[in-house]
């Protein structure tokens, strides 16, 4: 479960990552905000099926996984995955195995460290070839698999003290200029 308030696109296209720090300082000096992060989504294949790899910190207080089995990331995990467990079903896959992830014109084997109960972008059943929804792996690894530095992001995800509609619109407005 995913718990931001904003979103800010860095990059001015799909797949251009740019070093997150200088954002991230700016934005965590704002008034009304808790906590910023990178969280990156991705397209990928496994046995030929579309879903969607997040590359978060292994940290993370915006995304609050439901374990079903395994375990969640660590930081500093490289070649690891957390897949949903529609997925993991449909897939046949179990915590432990390694799975090759089909991203653009590259393929990487990943370990599968973690299984969670996650439904956001899972097609329903009546679609045989449909989505299956969301996986998850570090930054690190993300940004290693997309030959970037390891502080590139392409959207921060922004968490506000104040929820109400009134600080919201101001500190979107602060975040736009």
């Amino acid at each position: 479960v995913y718990h931001s308030d904003l979103r800010i696109d860095l990059a001015s296209s799909v797949g251009d990552a740019v070093p997150a720090g200088p954002a991230l300082a700016a934005l965590q000096a704002l008034p009304n905000v808790a906590r910023v992060e990178p969280i990156d989504p991705m397209p990928i294949s496994i046995a030929h099926r579309v879903l969607e790899l997040n590359g978060l910190l292994a940290n993370t207080q915006l995304y609050q996984p439901q374990m079903v089995s395994g375990r969640w990331l660590r930081p500093h995990d490289l070649g690891t995955l957390v897949i949903n467990d529609s997925a993991a079903q449909r897939l046949h896959l179990q915590v432990g195995e390694q799975v090759f992830v089909q991203l653009d014109a590259q393929q990487a084997r990943l370990t599968i460290v973690g299984i969670v109960h996650e439904v956001s972008g899972v097609s329903g059943s009546g679609n045989p070839e449909g989505r299956l929804g969301e996986t998850f792996t570090t930054l690190d690894t993300l940004n290693h698999l997309r030959h970037l530095s390891p502080t590139s992001a392409e959207r921060l995800w922004l968490q506000a003290d104040d929820h109400s509609p009134q600080a919201l619109q101001a500190l979107q407005q602060r975040v736009v200029t």
